[in-house]
């Protein structure tokens, strides 16, 4: 929140919207019900759309899934910095599908932010992440 305060956004409650969120006009509207973490994800999604000077419209649904899908990734890689995905490995022990509920948990992000992030890691990532767990003396299977 204070990232988005600091570029000038305001972010308010409300139950109108589609979702979890929506950006337009410097202002992020969030639903509600949201809970800690869908609210963090979401902010950093609609950052992601104030900067990018999104306005919410699309000429055709598949650009819509497209450009959402774009700017997910984008936020997934704010809020999931490779050290912080080594770290979480490292803290769950393991990093197959069916720790992702626990890695996520450690790293307070949805599964679905956790599958973007994890479905975009550079050959790079993948190579920090193991010399990281390593040096940890843990084993370590290809993410």
């Amino acid at each position: 929140m204070a990232h988005a305060r600091r570029l000038g956004l305001t972010i308010v409650q409300s139950h109108a919207v589609d979702g979890w969120g929506d950006y337009r006009e410097g202002v992020i509207r969030l639903h509600p019900a949201l809970t800690t973490v869908e609210r963090r994800v979401t902010i950093a999604h609609e950052i992601v759309h104030h900067e990018r000077g999104d306005d919410g419209a699309y000429c055709t649904s598949w650009h819509e899934r497209r450009g959402e899908l774009r700017v997910h990734e984008c936020a997934a890689a704010r809020l999931l910095p490779v050290c912080a995905l080594a770290y979480a490995v490292r803290v769950v022990g393991d990093e197959g599908p069916s720790s992702r509920p626990a890695l996520a948990d450690v790293l307070d992000v949805d599964q679905y932010t956790l599958s973007v992030r994890l479905d975009h890691l550079t050959a790079a990532d993948h190579a920090y992440i193991r010399s990281a767990v390593r040096r940890a003396g843990l084993w370590h299977r290809a993410l």
